[in-house]
This record gives C-alpha cells, structure tokens and sequence, in this order.
C-alpha cells in the first residue's frame, strides 16, 4: 500500500494515510473526512530529493567530464516531471485440464493416468510503465517507489514546473495491464485445457517521477541530459533534432485527464449523526437513520438498499449484516443463453444444492460481496457459495431503530461485475468440456445492481449466512468488518 501525505483542509496540518483510504481523520484537528477524487484518474507526484538547480547542474557537469566532451556550455537545468501509469488490478484465472496421477517413470513404458481437474490462480498486480515516448530516457518504469516513497495528490495546477505530456494513451495502459495479467504462471502439474479469466478492481493512476534536465551545448550540437532528482542517476541522454527537440518539458496536455482531490465531513447528510470509521469503506451505513450514502463523486448520494429478513427466531441486533451486490445477469454465446435461476442450479449443481422451495423461479442473479475480505479467493468463494444457492429471499427493509450491526463496503460496484464469468467458472463442472467451452464464448450482460444485506451469525472462527449456510473465516485485520466509530 502506497502513502499518501496532503494538507488537512480545515487545520492544514499533514494527513499520512493509505492510498487505499477513502476516511481519514487528521491527528491534530480530530476531523474526520471523506477524500474522493471524482472527475478523472488520480494524479500524485514524487517530491524531488534534490532540490537545489546548483547541485544539479554540478551534477550533470559531472556527467558531461565522464563522456570527455571537453569544454561545454550548461546553463542552469530544469526541474521537469516524467509521467508514469500505475497498473492495479487483481487477476482471476480459472485453469481447466488434467493432472498426473503420481510421478512419471522413465522405464515405465506408458505415462501414469491423469485426472481432470481445475485451480484457481489470484494473482495481485501492481507495476508502473512510462507513459511518455521520449527518446533518451532510458527510466521505462518506478519499480518499487510507488510502493515505498509517499506520493502527494495533484490537480491539473498543482505540480510547480513543467510537465513532460502524457503520450501513452489510457487504453494502452490497459492493454498492458492485460498483458501482465495473462503472464500469470500456470498451476504445476496441471497441463491446462481451457483458461477462463477475469480482471478485477483495476485502478489506473498517474505518477509524475522529479528529473533535472540540463541543456548543454558543445560546439554547434546540444546535448539533453536527464538527472533522477530522486537519487542523482542519469537517466540518458538525446542531441538535438531527435524526438525530443529544443523544449522536451512542455505544459502537459494531459492535465483534463487529472482529478481533483476533493473532501466531505464524514456525518450523515440526513440526521448529522456520525458515520461509522471504516477508512477503506465506499458505502456507507448510517447507524441511526440507517441511510446508505456514497460520497465518491464529491458530493453525498443515498443509495437504495434492502435486507434478506433472518430466520424466524432471530434478532436483527444479534446479527452481522454483510453487503452484497446482487446483480441481475445473463450469459449467452449467441446461440445458447442462461438468464434464469432454475437454469443455472440445473447447469451447475452444487454439492450441497438449497431445498426446492429456496431457489426461486425467477432471474439469474448474481451475489458478490461488498465487504472485501483480506483474501480475494474467500471474496470469490462466497460469491460461489451464494450465487450458486440462488436463494429466494424476503426482502425488506431493517426496522426504523434497530440497532443494526453492519459491515463496511469497499468493493465497488464495476468491480462486482468483472467478476460475474469467475464466479460462473466457478460453478460449472470442470469435467464438463462442452459446457467449458461455451463459457469461454459467453459474455456477461449485467443489468443494475443493487445492494443486500445478508444476515451472518458468528460460530467458532467463522462468519455463517443463514440463508446458504455460506462461510468465511472471522479476521480482526478486515478492514471492513471493523465496529466502532471514532
């Protein structure tokens, strides 16, 4: 997780806090605020460790004596900024083939039998790649600063000094986010037949790394010189007429792209009581007017929501209420189509299949958990479980003034979509080949999710939903689980 250090907007003091914060309470004023930044991809710098032009400018001096270009001219270097994509995402891929049974025996004459068989690889991604095309820049990636080194946001004004222009476009920054996820390792042992896979929770951004560049001429040629202001390395170099030109740090006309980070006070828009303090949280549960709010598009949004009412017996106070999205969904090929409940139970039975009277007749829904769990393979486990189930619920709403306990929400919507064809793999047989293969076809229609609250009971280390009888491990390092206000 990467640092993220900014000015408190009611005292001015310094916030340290998570990239993946979206609450943070300043230390010194005891405010408590809600940080978006709606409007375009986040944008943050890296402050330059050397600062001083004089410094710089004996530094690339030094530089030049190295090369034995003799006597040159070098007025005072430049501090420019050279743009960068941050690729995020967390890749899913479901590999289908066979297995050797046992270790194959160079005087056998036949190979040991195979069974079929399928895993699941999770795999995080987090890289960085240039986002200008620059000639002489020989710095094609951050490596490990954007992890390590606090990054400050910006806006389209906010960096001092020139900005080189972002040339890499935000659709090539994708594709190369999909390259990255489809070089995920294969599970040994397994000669994979079929391979299924799902991006989920990509988050692009832009870093803008310091350099010194220094101008020198020697005789009737100039020679451009780049300086890492972060460590004072050299990062390359170019002569005039190349692609870069007599001016390589130009205005950037990517600035449009930049979003602005934007701040609300963390209190119920309805009833001014305080919201729960969950900093990773992006829905929020009022626990007195029991209003939902989203505040990611810089201004508060209520969104509708409704509760599977427990079991007869149980208290709604006793319980844990996780969020869901549940999400209307329909697969097809072209040819052939699943949009019904009754069809997906019948195509991918579980081991463990609801009585009758749960599964309701109606569309195929699919159910991801809002709360994100520390390990993405449980957030796609319980989406198995309960998707699978395709439960019929009785859904309402909770009582005005219960004292409802709830767990925070951190998977965005978008994210609960990308994972509809993982969850499906998920369920079907994987000794089925014919119906592999028309899942690798299919694609996902999804209409408007919706947020559901499940009822969870705690027994032993696990969290247990009453309806599918779905489980998943108690964590007091979950972010979203945890209940106290500030």
């Amino acid at each position: 997780m990467s640092r993220i250090l900014f000015g408190c907007p009611q005292c001015g003091a310094q916030i340290d806090s998570l990239e993946e914060e979206h609450v943070v309470r300043c230390r010194f004023c005891s405010s408590v605020l809600l940080a978006s930044t709606p409007g375009g991809v986040p944008g943050y710098s890296l402050a330059p460790k050397i600062q001083d032009p004089r410094r710089a400018r004996e530094m690339i001096l030094s530089c030049l004596s190295r090369k034995g270009l003799g006597q040159v001219s070098l007025p005072t270097p430049t501090l420019t900024h050279l743009p960068f994509w941050r690729l995020k995402a967390v890749s899913y891929r479901w590999f289908f083939g066979s297995r050797a049974m046992g270790k194959p025996d160079p005087n056998e004459l036949f190979h040991p039998p195979s069974e079929k068989a399928k895993e699941l690889v999770v795999r995080p991604l987090d890289h960085t790649i240039a986002a200008s095309r620059k000639e002489g820049i020989g710095m094609k990636t951050l490596g490990t600063r954007a992890q390590v080194l606090p990054l400050s946001p910006l806006g389209p004004a906010d960096l001092q000094g020139p900005l080189m222009p972002v040339e890499v476009s935000r659709l090539e920054a994708m594709e190369a986010l999909q390259r990255l996820g489809q070089s995920v390792l294969q599970p040994k042992g397994l000669t994979p037949e079929i391979v299924l896979e799902s991006l989920v929770g990509v988050r692009l951004s832009l870093i803008f790394s310091p350099l010194w560049h220094g101008t020198a001429q020697v005789g009737e040629t100039e020679h451009h010189i780049f300086l890492d202001a972060i460590d004072g390395q050299e990062l390359g170099e170019a002569t005039s007429g190349g692609a870069l030109g007599k001016s390589p740090a130009q205005k950037a006309p990517q600035e449009p792209l930049l979003g602005r980070l934007e701040f609300l006070p963390f209190r119920c828009p309805n009833c001014g009581w305080d919201l729960p303090f969950r900093p990773q949280s992006l829905l929020h549960l009022c626990p007195t007017c029991l209003r939902l709010w989203d505040g990611q598009e810089g201004r508060w949004k209520e969104i509708p929501y409704q509760a599977a009412a427990p079991p007869q017996g149980q208290a709604w106070e006793e319980l844990l209420w996780v969020p869901f999205w549940c999400i209307q969904c329909r697969f097809s090929d072209g040819k052939t189509t699943l949009d019904t409940a009754s069809e997906l139970c019948r195509l991918a039975p579980q081991s463990n299949p609801m009585p009758p009277r749960t599964v309701r007749d109606g569309p195929c829904l699919l159910y991801v958990p809002a709360t994100r769990l520390p390990d993405p393979k449980v957030t796609l486990a319980m989406a198995v479980r309960v998707t699978g189930a395709q439960p019929g619920l009785e859904l309402t709403g909770f009582p005005q003034g219960a004292g409802v306990r709830s767990a925070g929400a951190s998977l965005p919507r978008s994210d609960a979509g990308h994972m509809a064809t993982a969850v499906l793999a998920g369920l079907v047989p994987f000794r089925n080949k014919r119906l592999l293969e028309w899942l690798g076809r299919a694609r996902a229609q999804l209409g408007e999710a919706k947020v559901v609250f499940l009822p969870f009971s705690r027994k032993d280390i696990f969290w247990k939903e009453l309806h599918t009888q779905a489980t998943f491990p108690h964590s007091p390092q979950c972010p979203d689980l945890i209940l106290k206000t500030p």
